[in-house]
């Protein structure tokens, strides 16, 4: 807790612990739990507001047996007066409920959105962004429909209560009729419940289809309508045949609940007469039985159904977490070490493999501050894959990558967000402006926006409409001007280390020259690790490691990496 500086002598003969926040390992259960006790508890308040829906059948009791043989008018009018009152006070209550259920579900939907964030960083799964907008939608109608549930299902067992109160033992035949209808609907309803699933994922695959071939659209009219087209018919052609069916079975509980509504009020006025006749009921009362009648049907059904969307929201929700989290990186950065700046890089050793076959056998080098260091070599050789090892953006590789002398694992998050930049051939612009893009990396001034596109898209006319409005992939930038952006952006936090992976791959030589000398005299203070195949980058090297298929050797430009021979299998 002291903020004195704390020098060389003072720490020896000293025993030092670091203690680090580990991640916790999450699975797709312990998540689920977790949202389904998020579910708004205001939501639940509902339930002590279900005997006001005794509020119209007790006036229309109340009109048709007292307040029709009045002979004061004001009686009537101060009767409904208060009833009125009783009604704009169910409303109030109601409205208080749901803003604060309101309040509580966008507040867990940013907690919610936070971790979708962190799922996407970490998870391997295809289209996870389909899989957290199936997410965000599914948990939605979840927190909202699994209270109601219980709402619907007390009404049912109040307006029940009433029946029995009004009818005494007549109301047994509507009692046993409402047993049948709720077997009735829960067959109905969950019979189509394996079609829905279906329907649903015909449609997301149909959905990812679309998405892939906007994303190739400029290549469709090089490409035989033929193939493409058949490709995107079978996929709809499925999705219709599973909408059709989905149809049937909707219509199939439709005709069920208008079905109900005359068969129920069949049963009720057959249990009315006997109750009459036998004296349990008043003629005037039918009117109240009646609307109890109808609002038990309503809430039956009510109940059933949002049983089902409930259960078919919860199967989404752990089917979508179940694929975004079985695959997932378990080497993000968490809480660690933040170093002051980074004086060395140490490779120890280290071997990287896929699947057991072996990529890169045992390499060891240091690199300090100024160095340039290159790793060439044919397509396929194991540049990449080295340049992920060791940014620590993969985890398949033994041996250690350190800062410092601090393993890059235990490096924090914070400081690798701040002080390491990684770059590759395959880095792209998200959907949106140039200054949407541009936000993401901290770029945020008009002059420093404006500077950059000076430098990499000269020909660009800096209006709001280029910069705020249109999609970057509506400009008309070359693919080379969109990789000197990125890498800009990239490089604009000044990083202390910086990983290049085929950052060049769009440039002509001479382009990539010239840009590769800016970065080489203004970050002349960082550690850079370039990945090219483009042998005529050399020049730029202070040092430089050769892969290829067959073996790995070391070429010396101003100083020498001693590196063990290389093997790759096939």
């Amino acid at each position: 807790t002291s903020t004195d500086i704390v020098t060389q002598d003072d720490l020896l003969s000293k025993r030092i612990f670091y203690l680090s926040k580990e991640l916790k390992n999450i699975n797709d259960v312990d998540v689920f739990d977790a949202i389904k006790k998020m579910t708004p508890g205001a939501s639940y308040f509902a339930l002590g507001l279900i005997f006001f829906a005794l509020m119209t059948p007790l006036y229309s009791n109340l009109f048709n047996t007292r307040l029709i043989y009045s002979d004061s008018y004001h009686s009537v009018f101060f009767v409904t007066g208060i009833f009125i009152i009783f009604v704009i006070f169910e409303l109030i209550l109601k409205s208080i409920i749901y803003d604060k259920a309101s309040s509580q579900i966008k507040s867990n939907n940013i907690k919610c959105n936070a971790f979708f964030l962190y799922a996407l960083k970490i998870s391997n799964c295809r289209n996870a962004a389909v899989k957290i907008r199936t997410i965000e939608s599914s948990v939605a109608s979840f927190w909202e429909s699994y209270p109601l549930i219980s709402v619907d299902f007390s009404l049912t067992f109040l307006f029940i209560i009433c029946l029995f109160v009004m009818m005494g033992g007549y109301a047994f035949p509507l009692f046993i009729y409402y047993i049948a209808l709720a077997f009735l609907c829960v067959h109905i309803r969950f019979s189509a419940y394996k079609k829905t699933l279906q329907t649903n994922s015909v449609s997301y695959e149909k959905m990812s289809t679309l998405i892939s071939l906007e994303e190739k659209r400029k290549e469709l009219k090089f490409l035989r309508s033929t193939f493409f087209e058949k490709l995107l018919m079978d996929k709809t052609n499925r999705d219709e045949y599973t909408k059709m069916e989905m149809n049937i079975e909707n219509h199939h509980w439709a005709e069920m609940i208008k079905a109900n509504s005359f068969v129920s009020m069949i049963v009720m006025f057959i249990s009315s007469y006997f109750a009459v006749v036998n004296g349990s009921l008043t003629t005037a009362s039918i009117i109240a039985i009646m609307i109890i009648n109808s609002r038990l049907s309503g809430a039956l059904v009510g109940g059933v159904n949002k049983l089902y969307l409930s259960r078919l929201h919860s199967f989404h929700i752990m089917n979508s977490l179940s694929e975004l989290l079985k695959d997932k990186d378990t080497f993000v950065s968490h809480s660690g070490i933040y170093i002051s700046r980074i004086q060395q890089l140490s490779v120890e050793k280290l071997s990287i493999s896929f699947a057991e076959r072996k990529l890169i056998e045992p390499l060891s080098f240091t690199a300090v501050p100024g160095d340039f260091i290159g790793i060439v070599g044919a397509s396929g050789a194991g540049k990449s894959s080295l340049i992920k090892a060791l940014s620590n953006s993969i985890n398949c590789y033994t041996g250690s990558v350190k800062l410092n002398n601090v393993d890059i694992t235990h490096i924090s998050e914070e400081y690798i967000q701040s002080c390491i930049a990684y770059h590759s051939t395959n880095s792209s612009f998200i959907k949106g402006s140039l200054r949407e893009n541009f936000m993401i990396y901290g770029v945020v001034d008009d002059s420093d926006i404006i500077e950059i596109l000076t430098l990499c898209c000269r020909n660009l006319i800096l209006s709001k409409e280029n910069v705020d409005e249109k999609f970057v992939d509506e400009l008309n930038l070359s693919n080379g001007e969109k990789q000197k952006i990125l890498l800009c952006l990239a490089l604009f936090k000044k990083p202390e280390m910086v990983f290049l992976d085929e950052s060049t791959s769009y440039l002509s030589t001479a382009d990539a020259l010239d840009f590769l000398e800016r970065i080489k005299h203004l970050y002349s203070d960082s550690i850079v690790i370039f990945a090219t195949h483009d042998i005529s980058l050399q020049r730029l090297f202070t040092r430089k490691i050769e892969l290829s298929h067959e073996h790995l050797r070391t070429v010396s430009c101003n100083t020498t990496i001693s590196i063990p021979k290389m093997k790759l299998n096939g």
